[in-house]
């Protein structure tokens, strides 16, 4: 079976350049306090879940992710303007014939950071239900009207509303979106360490600021997958030793 491709723009990424001296960084990426789902908000924005429980739902996602996704490769935000609508007309390349299913909406990512600019946004297609099911801290998520999924008479577009969502690592989303879509840790493990990481220190930081990016995202997000942090708990140990094997410098101790 085709599965969804995994997002290689964000895996490179101009390495970043480490700094003179001692290299200092956090040992360890702890999991967040779990929260809890609000099943009652959720069935109430996706009606099609029934009562089916959200574990099951889950898992009927992810026999769907090569379908959900390929929408989401799929779907070309239509957006021109300096300031952002509340909602975003979308171009759906990929044929209904092929099974994709359309997403629900286009998430605004913006970071979170004081210094940033809010201005500054990149957007992504998605699907309520996938963020949903996951992530417990999410804004309001407007009605849409995008059916689920789109006869074959559809048009080749569709108005989407846009949800504005700030995030600690903007440039890293775009690979926990796709995770969330997946769910396949040994996909992501790879993801995080491709070929070649550690050829140098510049490499090494970059996998640093890649998983620390992913790690805080789902923070901020609630994510109550536990393998995402489990991931990112073994490939942060494994760069942390890279960096200090490379560098000399002694591993950082648990606080």
């Amino acid at each position: 079976m085709n599965r969804p491709a995994q997002p290689q723009s964000l895996l490179t990424q101009p390495p970043v350049q480490p700094r003179s001296g001692r290299v200092s960084i956090r040992a360890h990426l702890p999991r967040p306090a779990p929260l809890a789902i609000d099943e009652e908000e959720l069935r109430k924005a996706c009606p099609g879940l029934g009562d089916t429980p959200l574990t099951y739902a889950r898992e009927g996602l992810k026999h769907l992710s090569t379908h959900m996704y390929a929408g989401v490769q799929g779907a070309i935000p239509q957006h021109h303007r300096s300031q952002l609508p509340d909602e975003l007309q979308v171009l759906l390349s990929d044929p209904i014939s092929h099974g994709s299913i359309c997403p629900t909406h286009i998430l605004a990512i913006t970071s979170s950071l004081p210094s940033s600019s809010s201005r500054k946004y990149t957007l992504f297609p998605a699907h309520q239900l996938v963020l949903g099911a996951f992530c417990a801290s999410l804004p309001h998520f407007p009605s849409s009207a995008a059916a689920y999924p789109l006869p074959p008479s559809s048009s080749p577009s569709v108005t989407l509303p846009v949800v504005r969502l700030a995030l600690p690592a903007p440039a890293q989303f775009g690979l926990l979106l796709w995770y969330l879509y997946v769910q396949d840790a040994e996909r992501l493990r790879r993801s995080l360490l491709p070929a070649g990481w550690d050829a140098d220190v510049g490499g090494m930081m970059q996998r640093a600021t890649v998983v620390h990016g992913l790690w805080a995202n789902a923070c901020a997000l609630g994510v109550v997958d536990a393998q995402v942090f489990e991931v990112v708990q073994q490939v942060w140990r494994v760069v942390l030793e890279a960096i200090a094997k490379a560098t000399g410098a002694p591993m950082p101790e648990e606080s």
